[in-house]
């Protein structure tokens, strides 16, 4: 079994060091390699000729006034996996949306709003960069970190200090819930009762993580509005597992690094607090996230095995371009959200020590 919890203090580690060193060089000004005349150079001068008028040249014709063709065709999702929706823009990138330095929560109500009654509200976005797609598109992310049950819908989200809180809230409060199934489920189809075990010490957690983040998130102005989550009957073991890889092995893994870097560079003392309880926590269930993945891999078959596998791959590619949107400073100094620089070398050093196997083979 991988070492999760000294994966996580070593991808952490990563962070703190500061890289020192390198050279700056003065650029020259523009023309400066165009060489001095030397005074003691002798020029020739032509001879003079006689001028010729200049040819009268005559005002261009104003071109006619044509009224642009209007585009009507509204954006839309060209494919989505759950946490990532690419938007395509037939119309063009829409006014007011500059992507060369990234994109605010402004501009991504403009390039991810559909149109449509989709209850998603995208929490950021990024330029699609490829150029696979007829035009100008968009990666519109509904995910952060953490573990999410079968059938959740992202919340609105508000692009502040207050919004984040509630929806991590949020996201703690339906925890509570992915817990439970998973025992269920665990329990339906035979697992160690050590494994069922740790599920329901999980739930307990995500009881208070819920709480305590709750009264954080309406001591700073949020509202809460917690929506029911529907438990289904069991699953099949390799529908457990696809979920369990990717909400567990992958997002819950992550999310504990991401609580770990909260703890340590968070301005707020409550929040640096609180952090520091889910970091060790979170550490705990990225743990139990993998016992159930390597129990639930020894039930597969050789094709499910590797369903599970690529989706684990995805996955962290899915974190890596969430990685590169920029956070608002902010919420980087109160809440100790990593920026987009270190959120990138964080998930880079857990996909290298999570799969560091599969790199060598």
């Amino acid at each position: 079994m991988r070492p999760v919890a000294r994966i996580i203090a070593h991808v952490l580690a990563t962070t703190a060091v500061v890289a020192c060193g390198g050279k700056t060089v003065d650029i020259p000004d523009e023309g400066a390699g165009t060489p001095t005349p030397n005074p003691t150079t002798t020029t020739t001068t032509s001879p003079t000729t006689t001028s010729v008028p200049p040819t009268p040249t005559f005002p261009p014709t104003p071109p006619v006034p044509t009224t642009p063709p209007t585009c009507t065709t509204a954006p839309r999702v060209l494919r989505g996996d759950g946490c990532t929706d690419l938007v395509y823009h037939a119309c063009g990138t829409p006014a007011g949306v500059d992507a060369s330095d990234g994109l605010d929560s402004k501009e991504c109500s403009l390039v991810c709003n559909t149109g449509t009654a989709k209850p998603n509200q995208y929490w950021g976005c990024s330029a699609y960069l490829l150029d696979d797609q007829p035009g100008p598109s968009f990666n519109c992310y509904t995910c952060i970190e953490g573990r999410r049950p079968e059938g959740y819908v992202e919340p609105i989200v508000d692009a502040t200090v207050a919004g984040w809180l509630a929806h991590a809230a949020d996201l703690e409060r339906v925890s509570i819930d992915a817990f439970q199934i998973l025992q269920r489920e665990l329990t339906f189809h035979g697992a160690p009762k050590a494994v069922v075990a740790e599920a329901a010490r999980a739930e307990a957690d995500e009881i208070r993580h819920a709480r305590m983040m709750g009264n954080l998130a309406v001591r700073e102005g949020a509202s809460l509005a917690p929506v029911a989550v529907v438990h289904r009957a069991p699953r099949a073991l390799l529908e457990i597992a696809l979920e369990n890889a990717v909400e567990g092995c992958i997002r819950e893994t992550y999310g504990a690094v991401v609580a770990g870097y909260q703890a340590e560079h968070a301005s707020r003392v409550d929040v640096r607090k609180l952090m520091t309880s889910i970091y060790r926590d979170e550490t705990a269930h990225a743990e139990l996230a993998w016992s159930v993945h390597e129990w639930l891999m020894g039930k597969l078959s050789r094709d499910e095995r590797a369903q599970v596998e690529l989706a684990m791959h995805e996955a962290i590619a899915e974190l890596a371009a969430s990685a590169a949107v920029p956070v608002p400073w902010e919420q980087q100094d109160r809440l100790g959200l990593p920026a987009s620089d270190d959120a990138r070398k964080l998930v880079r050093g857990l996909r290298v020590h999570l799969f560091m196997r599969e790199l060598a083979a």
